[in-house]
């Protein structure tokens, strides 16, 4: 799920003693919930930034994606492996990209993509219907 690149040693602190980066190791892990809880374990008790782009998500099953990069894993797939990386990471921000092309940016079948995401990050999303009338 994750592009191959190395990440130099990094130091941050404020005046509130805030570490921002000590190092980072990116490696490729597939979309399985174990192989996740497995890498997060390798990496300790951290505070985890979280970022999903929805295209990852298989093509067909998202029909509207600006950028589909075709066959991926499906959505209950990438909901499992946000729930696994939630219950074992301590998990302070997240971010979710979501890319649609203009006819489909507030369809039904977008809003509940969506919310299935948010909710297997804990969130719990309400849409005003009326704006969508």
């Amino acid at each position: 799920m994750a592009r191959r690149k190395s990440v130099a040693d990094h130091r941050v602190r404020g005046e509130d003693g805030f570490r921002a980066l000590i190092a980072s190791r990116v490696r490729r892990v597939p979309a399985n919930p174990a192989a996740i809880t497995s890498a997060l374990d390798e990496i300790g008790r951290t505070p985890v930034y979280l970022h999903l782009d929805i295209d990852v998500v298989d093509g067909a099953q998202l029909p509207g994606l600006r950028f589909p990069s075709g066959t991926g894993p499906s959505l209950t797939q990438i909901e499992e492996c946000l729930a696994a990386v939630c219950a074992t990471a301590d998990v302070t921000a997240a971010s979710i990209a979501c890319a649609w092309l203009p006819d489909h940016v507030s369809d039904q079948a977008t809003r509940e993509t969506i919310t299935r995401l948010a909710r297997a990050l804990g969130a719990d999303l309400a849409w005003d219907e009326s704006a969508h009338r």
